[in-house]
């Protein structure tokens, strides 16, 4: 995996930031490997735009998120469909404020 950093795009203000995905990496696709169809499935975080929208109550600036190391997303050891599932910690942005809480508004 290559290196994992924290993309602002755009400060909206009133605490809103939007993000680069992190789960997909801005393309708003995520690879499927259990289904022989498709290659590709719209991302579940972003819902296929690549940037999702927070709501932050805690103090910038961004971290990375200790829980999934910045990746949003974390080994899968029960579901069965998918290699991988979203970081419950982040919400899959991969970031997380240095103190406080962040809402995943998308």
């Amino acid at each position: 995996m290559g290196s994992i950093s924290i993309v602002i795009l755009e400060e909206l203000g009133n605490q809103k930031y939007i993000l680069k995905c992190a789960v997909c990496g801005g393309s708003g696709e995520m690879s499927r490997d259990h289904d022989g169809h498709s290659p590709y499935v719209i991302c579940s975080v972003c819902y296929g735009r690549g940037k999702v929208l927070v709501e932050v109550s805690g103090s910038l600036p961004f971290v990375t998120c200790a829980v999934c190391n910045g990746s949003g997303e974390m080994s899968r050891d029960h579901d069965g469909h998918s290699p991988y599932v979203i970081c419950s910690a982040c919400l899959g942005v991969g970031a997380q404020p240095i103190t406080g809480g962040m809402e995943l508004i998308r």
